[in-house]
């Protein structure tokens, strides 16, 4: 769970940092696009489950069979 966390975090920074260096333009951040315009929210990743060795996930494929997965090399 810890690393399904540092990948969210790191997600959302480099988002961040793409959208910053893609504007040329300096623009102060409002309220309304934090909570109207949602321009900082968080993805979500669904249908991952972290293994309790935390180097491991599964994922449920076709409905029927769960399939295993570094978070390390991706196999």
């Amino acid at each position: 769970m810890k690393t399904l966390f540092k990948l969210s975090i790191l997600l959302i920074i480099c988002t961040l940092c793409f959208d910053a260096s893609s504007q040329k333009q300096n623009k102060k951040i409002s309220l309304e696009d934090i909570y109207s315009n949602r321009l900082f929210t968080n993805l979500s990743i669904s249908g991952l489950r972290s293994m309790n060795n935390g180097e491991h996930f599964t994922t449920l494929k076709d409905k029927s069979k769960i399939s295993k997965f570094s978070y390390k090399s991706g196999e």
